[in-house]
């Protein structure tokens, strides 16, 4: 199923992955039953996809997570934001830390989208650089903009120093341009040498 998948053979790999029962062996019947579902995303079929991960018993691994990332995104862009927040929720740190980083960051932007900020920091606060650096060095930039915008400019200043460039050049970036910002304007903290 996987080789007929790298190949493009869409169709087929889910033929194959349907003959995988659950008694046959749990885990590769949820990897396949997964990867049903991506294949349904692919072909503009959400709802199928849908179903399926959600139907997938809830414990701590990645496949798991995974699915659960999944269906935060798709219910985040057809307007469902409490049900993609709820998925988001269960994303588990332990099975997934990539899909963990991204559902905190997604969750994140949702709720200050929602006037949460303080919901906001804490949910960018719980990614850490093992789980996705580049996610995590994005995380600190905007935790910083938080802190920044709520007047704890020490704060902000400290955190955007802290990310590096080869996390995300992108994140990088923005946090020397607004460590400038705040060095020229800002008379507290103006630092021409920053």
């Amino acid at each position: 199923a996987e080789i007929f998948y790298k190949s493009g053979l869409l169709d087929e790999a889910v033929r194959v992955s349907k003959l995988i029962e659950p008694q046959d062996n749990k885990e590769h019947y949820e990897k396949a039953q997964y990867n049903i579902a991506a294949v349904y995303e692919e072909q503009g079929d959400t709802d199928a996809a849908l179903k399926i991960w959600s139907e997938m018993e809830e414990d701590s691994s990645e496949i798991y997570s995974r699915a659960q990332y999944n269906i935060g995104a798709i219910k985040n862009d057809i307007g469902k934001f409490e049900e993609a927040k709820k998925a988001w929720g269960k994303v588990k740190k332990n099975g997934s830390p990539e899909a963990y980083a991204r559902a905190q960051y997604n969750l994140a932007s949702r709720l200050n989208k929602e006037g949460k900020e303080d919901d906001a920091i804490r949910a960018l606060g719980n990614i850490e650089k093992k789980d996705d650096p580049e996610v995590y060095a994005h995380a600190q930039y905007n935790i910083g903009v938080g802190l920044n915008r709520k007047g704890y400019t020490k704060d902000a200043l400290n955190v955007w120093w802290k990310i590096e460039v080869e996390n995300s050049l992108e994140a990088f970036n923005l946090a020397q341009y607004d460590i400038c910002i705040v060095s020229i304007e800002d008379t507290q903290y103006r630092d021409i040498a920053k």
